[in-house]
């Protein structure tokens, strides 16, 4: 791996795929649920209702979920995954808040990565501050998490998405929740969009340059068109659609 960082590899580079697939993504959990509030059905800030409804309660699906934190609160996938069967991928790059994630046995599979913004591989600066952390790239802030700002600096491995969904030989996606506090824009950038079939997606927009109104624009030049608004204390997403 360290070998393929230091060559930036292209995103589809065979090596690449199958040290993503044998050695980083992990598989979804045999055991039962362990959640704190197995009662709350959808502890999304309103993501998941819109999307389940939209698409007609589809069973099945599959979904990426980039920010996915603890896997529990706030989560835009779970309600996806207990109730409509959905299979799907948690990326979380904070290594202690992964831990709580892998805790919850999500029938899901699970990597401890961040995206990358560029399409090759990289290490990164991950500034941990115990629940939430930063991720520093030399200077520039590639996520704004943290209240602090002090804690343990670790090296985090970083995947371009488009890798990740080689490794798990799944391009089609029903359903991308993406939020990674400042760092929507370069992992949106890195994306190749004529090589996946990305449905719906919600996307953080609170830290994006411009704020939504930008963002809005930045997707309909990716032929998506604005659906819904989801603006809580806890969530500042908008949520798109592929148009045909």
């Amino acid at each position: 791996m360290q070998r393929l960082n230091a060559e930036k590899v292209n995103a589809d580079d065979p090596t690449l795929i199958k040290l993503i697939k044998e050695h980083y993504i992990e598989k979804p959990s045999e055991l039962s649920y362990n959640l704190e509030h197995p009662e709350n059905r959808d502890p999304s800030c309103g993501q998941t209702a819109f999307i389940d409804d939209f698409m007609n309660h589809k069973e099945g699906g599959f979904y990426v979920d980039c920010g996915a934190h603890a896997g529990e609160v706030f989560s835009n996938s779970l309600f996806l995954e207990r109730y409509r069967n959905w299979n799907g991928i948690l990326i979380e790059a904070n290594p202690t808040v992964y831990k709580e994630l892998k805790k919850k046995n999500r029938k899901a599979f699970t990597l401890n990565a961040c995206l990358n913004g560029k399409p090759y591989p990289s290490v990164m600066t991950f500034l941990e501050d115990s629940w939430w952390g930063y991720i520093l790239d030399g200077n520039q802030s590639m996520s704004y998490k943290g209240r602090s700002g002090t804690g343990r600096y670790v090296e985090i491995q970083c995947f371009p998405l488009y890798s990740i969904l080689m490794a798990l030989n799944q391009t089609k996606i029903d359903y991308f929740s993406l939020d990674v506090e400042g760092a929507e824009e370069s992992v949106l950038d890195s994306i190749p969009w004529s090589k996946v079939d990305i449905r719906m997606m919600s996307i953080e927009y609170d830290k994006w340059p411009g704020g939504k109104y930008a963002l809005k624009a930045y997707m309909e030049k990716r032929r998506y068109k604005f659906m819904t608004e989801v603006s809580v204390s806890a969530a500042a997403d908008i949520i798109v659609l592929k148009e045909d």
